[in-house]
């Protein structure tokens, strides 16, 4: 099997070893440095649904995003920072945080947060929300003659084509860059295939998701950018099966960028983080991979966690905040 730009990985250190100072300077200190003393997800969450006695109060969608009600759909505004300051917690069983769009729209969630925890079959999606079908930097190819296949959309890596000749559309064109600093892009669209009385669109790409952390992620969810399946006809006409037709080709994943700001020791748990081209692995004419990025200081004692992904980048020197967030989509 090829290799996808998707990460499932736990990475494990050595907790939290600082231990909380005593004397009289400690009671001088301000309630915001207590804050910031609290370093992993569990402890915050703990703090937070206490928070009744915390003054002023904290405002949940606010302050923090917390999220413990099952089957919930949160939607933020695309192309806007999103400041969290008390952390974001996704919880409740199959909650889903994404940004609100119009069906033409593409989708650009940019977060920044104390803390992220993502619970077991919760998700951070932009899946489908870059370029539309045959358009992008890397768009597949549709099909010019009837009876023929388009070509998957390429970012990362190649899209695929059945047999790029005869009329069938062609893949599209690796682009971009594997930092995600320089220039970040959404995937592209796959080509269509084309019959004599209707077409079958191909797949739209995934969208950008940036998160900037600067204490902790427990992720036993999904962040995730895929590219959408092309439409596939199974038979038509008996054609399908003799393979001279078949289907549109797949949008290429989005891309993800990661940034830790905590120090090396603290825990982490980056879980499955992925921008590929979501339910095609079995078609000919599939979108390639997107691209992933991140930065954690924690990789100075662990260099060699993601070697295996080839379209993954990882660095553990922090580029400024500053720089991320004034920087546009190219």
């Amino acid at each position: 099997m090829a290799k996808v730009a998707t990460i499932q990985t736990t990475l494990t250190g050595n907790g939290d070893s600082e231990k909380p100072k005593t004397g009289k300077k400690v009671k001088k200190k301000s309630q915001k440095r207590k804050y910031c003393d609290i370093k992993t997800c569990g402890t915050m969450y703990n703090w937070l649904i206490s928070a009744d006695r915390i003054k002023p109060k904290l405002k949940n969608g606010v302050d923090y995003l917390l999220v413990t009600e099952p089957n919930k759909r949160i939607e933020l505004e695309s192309d806007k920072w999103h400041h969290f300051k008390f952390g974001i917690y996704l919880l409740g069983e199959k909650t889903t945080l994404t940004v609100r769009q119009d069906s033409d729209d593409l989708g650009h969630l940019k977060i920044k947060t104390s803390h992220l925890w993502i619970g077991k079959e919760c998700r951070i999606s932009c899946d489908g929300l870059g370029y539309r079908k045959h358009s992008g930097p890397g768009k597949g190819q549709s099909a010019s003659k009837h009876f023929q296949t388009g070509g998957g959309a390429s970012y990362g890596s190649k899209g695929r084509v059945f047999n790029s000749v005869n009329g069938r559309g062609k893949n599209g064109v690796i682009y971009g860059d594997k930092t995600l600093l320089k220039e970040i892009y959404f995937g592209s669209g796959g080509g269509s295939a084309r019959f004599p009385y209707f077409k079958l669109e191909g797949g739209r790409g995934g969208g950008i998701i940036e998160i900037i952390v600067e204490q902790q992620i427990i992720n036993k969810g999904f962040i995730e950018c895929n590219g959408l399946r092309g439409n596939e006809l199974r038979n038509y006409r008996g054609l399908i099966s003799l393979g001279v037709g078949g289907g549109s080709g797949g949008g290429s994943g989005g891309s993800i960028l990661v940034v830790l700001q905590a120090p090396s020791h603290i825990y982490q748990n980056f879980g499955c983080i992925q921008c590929i081209d979501r339910d095609n692995y079995c078609c000919v004419n599939r979108g390639g991979c997107g691209r992933i990025a991140i930065y954690s200081r924690y990789f100075l004692s662990n260099k060699n966690l993601f070697e295996n992904f080839s379209y993954i980048y990882t660095s553990s020197l922090i580029p400024k905040e500053e720089f991320i967030m004034k920087r546009s989509v190219s």
